[in-house]
């Protein structure tokens, strides 16, 4: 699991995984301090190939198997 600020730069953030939750979402962490103003947090998954998730998600048939990092937009106050 990482997570970038800026797109380019990643860093691994801590998985929170439990072994009886197998096939379940997977929570994560990860510390930053952060001033006031807008910021668009990025994360991606690897799998134990070192397969990671691309920027941007492949085209499929109604969306099925989308796969591409996630990404959102947080204010802080």
């Amino acid at each position: 699991m990482a997570i970038s600020f800026d797109g380019e730069t990643w860093r691994k953030a801590s998985l929170k995984y439990r072994g009886n939750e197998k096939y379940s979402w997977v929570k994560w962490h990860f510390n930053r301090e952060a001033d006031k103003g807008e910021y668009t947090i990025l994360v991606r998954a690897a799998d134990s190939e070192g397969n990671i998730q691309p920027i941007k998600p492949y085209w499929n048939r109604k969306g099925y198997g989308y796969n591409a990092v996630q990404k959102i937009k947080i204010q802080v106050e």
